[in-house]
């Protein structure tokens, strides 16, 4: 009878660590989804935004990088750069010339450059450096399907043009026209939203990227213009 009180509790005690052990896994996992920096003030301005769920394959910011709320337009930023600056050109690119680039090519006819690198690195994805965690810049095939896959509504918000995005699932998010940057001017503020991704498109010429502009009374579309120019970038949790 002791004895087998005895295999009882060391039975009991095995499946209680395994128990414990099992639910420290899980909270672990769980840790890798919370977005711990949401709110927290970033050096190149605004704050850290938080997670939207739309129902698509991956989870969207509720704000631009570089803002401090959904109808703040944040910062401009160019493919492969991780701040902001006072002039979009070629000549303060990071990564060379548009005859002459260090990185990220884009010709077919010379895949050598930048070792034919046509997605941003971790390291250049201004998303992930400033924001941390599991942020980064979207790809095009997440910017295509939020554009196929959801609802937009040209609306404002406290004043600000832009368009509501509602996601199968209900859920919604606001990204204001906030135009692009080209030199030290501002275009098409109130007007387009212009958001950057992280694929480079197609093989076309080295100053062409990729990024998805939307108009008043215009449907989502493609576009294509000089790299050099900054845009906004909504980020996306992985």
């Amino acid at each position: 009878m002791t004895h087998n009180k005895i295999y009882l509790l060391a039975t009991a005690a095995i499946l209680s660590v395994a128990s414990i052990s099992c639910s420290k896994d899980d909270d672990d996992s769980k840790q890798e989804e919370v977005n711990t920096n949401a709110g927290k003030a970033v050096a190149i301005g605004g704050t850290v935004g938080d997670i939207v769920d739309l129902g698509l394959s991956v989870k969207w910011a509720n704000q631009n990088l570089g803002a401090s709320s959904e109808e703040d337009f944040g910062k401009y930023f160019v493919f492969g750069e991780t701040e902001p600056k006072a002039n979009y050109t070629w000549a303060t690119y990071k990564w060379g010339q548009a005859d002459a680039l260090t990185k990220y090519q884009l010709s077919s006819i010379d895949s050598s450059v930048g070792n034919g690198l046509r997605t941003l690195e971790l390291s250049d994805d201004a998303a992930r450096v400033n924001w941390g965690g599991k942020w980064r810049t979207p790809t095009q095939n997440e910017i295509i399907e939020l554009i196929e896959k959801t609802t937009w509504t040209w609306k404002k918000v406290n004043g600000v043009n832009g368009h509501e995005i509602v996601g199968p699932n209900g859920n919604s998010i606001f990204i204001p026209a906030a135009g692009y940057q080209n030199g030290t001017e501002t275009y098409s503020v109130g007007t387009k939203i212009i958001l950057l991704s992280s694929t480079l498109f197609g093989w076309t010429t080295y100053d062409d990227i990729e990024y998805v502009s939307i108009g008043s009374g215009f449907a989502p579309q493609w576009s294509l213009n000089d790299r050099q120019w900054g845009r906004t970038i909504r980020p996306v949790w992985e």
